[in-house]
């Protein structure tokens, strides 16, 4: 797969997987209790029209608070849905969704002892669903929402670290495809 970048990301591609690295106070945020934007996040992505599916099996070391490898899709900076596999402030390891449309809506979601987790974005119209796996087979949903954006997204892989020095997170199996989900709440 090709990629644009956002942020100066800085990635490789080893025996499959893209490695994507986090600079060190990293993140795409818009605070809803401070109101204060941050858009520093490494981000790999292609624009994509209309309905998608994007699969990638996300791995990481879970060493600051907020460290996460995430699939996203974006119209602008104050506008995009996140998916992430983050360490929480609860220090646990949870799929987290943030919906961002002027300030930003953060959700923890399940939580799994597994250092990897498969996350899917899926686009229908204008309607967004979140879902998570475990074996990347079977998938269950995180969250569904609609959010009326622009035909055309920037879509792909984000690596932040927002609390943390940064580091490297791993995106096994991506895949982006320009699909119409039958079962969108359903996600298989």
């Amino acid at each position: 797969m090709t990629f644009e970048t956002m942020n100066d990301a800085s990635y490789r591609q080893e025996d499959g997987a893209i490695i994507l690295h986090a600079s060190a106070k990293s993140d795409f945020v818009v605070g809803p209790i401070t109101g204060k934007a941050h858009a520093s996040a490494a981000f790999l992505f292609q624009r994509v029209k209309g309905d998608f599916v994007l699969q990638a099996k996300v791995s990481q070391r879970f060493l600051s608070t907020y460290d996460a490898p995430a699939l996203m899709a974006m119209e602008s900076e104050t506008r995009w849905v996140k998916a992430c596999f983050e360490y929480t402030d609860l220090h646990t390891r949870a799929v987290v969704s943030v919906i961002t449309d002027t300030t930003s809506d953060d959700c923890n979601g399940v939580e799994t002892d597994s250092d990897s987790i498969w996350l899917q974005l899926c686009r229908k119209d204008h309607i967004f669903a979140i879902h998570y796996s475990l074996d990347g087979l079977h998938w269950r949903m995180h969250r569904i929402l609609r959010m009326e954006m622009e035909e055309e997204l920037k879509v792909g892989l984000v690596a932040q670290s927002p609390l943390g020095d940064g580091g490297d997170f791993i995106f096994e199996k991506v895949s982006l495809k320009p699909e119409r989900k039958a079962d969108i709440r359903g996600g298989n």
